[in-house]
């Protein structure tokens, strides 16, 4: 029978299955380990590439035309394993062994395998990487290759990016860097500004409202609100006093919605503008050129347009007044001779709709009118000696009246085809005004019917009564029977 044999079993210790001996243990590497060394030039480390260290400039480095830079101090080959491998550095296993040591228990085991600690230090930018070199010291080299992640540099000191070299070839552009953007409150002025005004809000105020609003009550044809709203301020970006002549309206259209102290303080910023524009364009007129006729041509225009948003005012009534001509009519002399100069040149400008629109009141002829042609038959009886001014003066009145809407006369009309008589009078009829002659008055008073067919302007408010009254009372009880038929078209009546 036979017997069975007991076989012997060894038990492996914990530590031999992890691989340890007892208390420190070698471990062996399954691979031959080769040289590698660290000490490459600064620019093939940072392009991750092999250097062959030749000194004093390596094969790359001269293929690429760069300055050659390497690591001051650092020892010319280090021997390095394999990463996988640690036959060299014997470790402490875990377990048992290390347990209740203290700091200085640990402290002392670590020097006894000849390691320090290791102290990190805090990343510092790199203008190429992005981050810089952390110091470890007392570590050996194939251990801080094994640890440390591949961008990590194991010396102290940061390179700066390389620099070319003074070579005849063409050299090669610098490796990119990042640029830095500062921060606004970190941004320097390289030269001091010019002195500037201090932002005007009271002018953009009344420049906004012109566009938005004051613009629209100039005309009530479309293409003529478009042509204030929008080529005269492109006009006045190159002349300032059309600009100041469409603040002043402006002003005086806000005015017209305030009460008291805002209503004054408007009144006043229209004023400013109108004398400050009048100025400079009385400084052109005597030199009108192709460059200044537009601009010109569109202030005396608006020059009308202010003296009507100013109001009446005692003694001034529009054609004539106790205080000489009025700044708006003398302003219009002026553009007779800017019309007589440039007009070929006006009427293919930006302002082309105004000639437009006056073009059409030259070539229609005058229409027949029951009270028109009753007027005629009287300036015929009069004898007077200036009857064929008056005559013609009453003609170019009968060409506006048939602008007008077909019924009473007090619907709105045209604005330039109403003020289209007032800028076609002749100098003399003008002056016989400013006489308070009768004849002429009661052409006026005509004008007015019209005049009055405006009367939804904001602009127009106040004039024809004004006119009329002047009118009534400077004529004769003969002559009062001439303006009958206007009294009633207006509705105007004796104060």
């Amino acid at each position: 029978m036979s017997v069975p044999i007991a076989m012997s079993t060894t038990t492996t210790p914990p530590e031999q299955e992890n691989g340890f001996s007892s208390g420190i243990v070698a471990r062996k590497l399954s691979r031959k380990s080769h040289r590698k060394s660290r000490n490459g030039c600064q620019n093939c480390k940072q392009r991750k590439i092999k250097c062959d260290e030749k000194k004093p400039q390596c094969a790359n480095c001269s293929r690429h035309s760069v300055h050659c830079r390497y690591p001051h101090g650092s020892p010319q080959h280090v021997s390095s394993p394999e990463p996988s491998g640690m036959s060299e550095v014997p470790l402490m296993p875990l377990g048992k062994k290390t347990e209740g040591m203290g700091m200085s228990d640990l402290g002392a085991t670590t020097r006894a395998l000849g390691l320090t600690q290791i102290q990190p230090q805090i990343l510092a930018p790199n203008p190429l990487q992005g981050v810089g070199p952390m110091q470890s010291k007392g570590l050996p080299s194939h251990i801080l290759s094994q640890g440390l992640p591949s961008h990590i540099s194991t010396t102290q000191q940061a390179f700066p990016p390389p620099q070319l070299a003074p070579i005849s070839s063409p050299p090669h552009p610098p490796p990119p860097q990042e640029i830095q953007h500062p921060l606004p409150n970190q941004m320097a002025r390289h030269s001091p500004r010019p002195y500037r005004q201090p932002l005007n809000v009271t002018d953009l105020e009344l420049l906004h409202h012109y566009n938005i609003s004051t613009s629209y009550t100039l005309a009530n044809d479309s293409g003529l609100q478009t042509c204030f709203r929008i080529n005269v301020p492109q006009i006045g970006v190159s002349y300032p006093f059309v600009l100041h002549g469409i603040l002043a309206l402006a002003a005086l259209h806000l005015s017209r919605f305030k009460h008291g102290a805002q209503k004054a303080h408007y009144i006043s910023e229209a004023q400013y503008h109108y004398e400050t524009a009048l100025d400079q364009a009385t400084a052109l007129m005597p030199s009108i050129s192709a460059e200044t006729c537009s601009a010109l041509y569109l202030f005396t225009t608006s020059c009308l347009y202010i003296t009507l948003g100013l109001g009446p005012r005692p003694g001034d009534f529009l054609l004539f007044g106790e205080g000489g001509p009025p700044e708006w009519l003398v302003m219009h002399n002026g553009m007779k001779s800017i019309v007589e100069t440039c007009g070929e040149h006006l009427r293919n400008s930006d302002l082309a709709p105004l000639f437009l629109l006056q073009s059409q009141i030259t070539n229609q002829g005058p229409q027949s009118h029951p009270h028109l042609d009753i007027l005629r038959d009287l300036i015929l009886a009069s004898n007077s000696p200036d009857t064929n001014l008056y005559l013609s003066t009453l003609t170019l009145l009968a060409r506006s009246f048939p602008a007008a809407p077909s019924g009473p006369y007090t619907a709105q009309a045209s604005p330039h085809i109403v003020f289209a008589w007032l800028y076609r009078l002749d100098e003399s009829f003008v002056a016989k005004l400013r006489a308070r002659e009768s004849i002429p008055l009661v052409l006026l008073a005509h004008f007015c019917v019209l005049f009055n067919s405006l009367k939804s302007f904001w602009w127009t408010r106040g004039w024809v009564e004004h006119l009329m009254g002047e009118i009534y009372g400077s004529l004769g009880k003969e002559f009062r029977l001439w303006v009958k038929w206007p009294m009633e078209e207006i509705g105007w009546v004796p104060g």
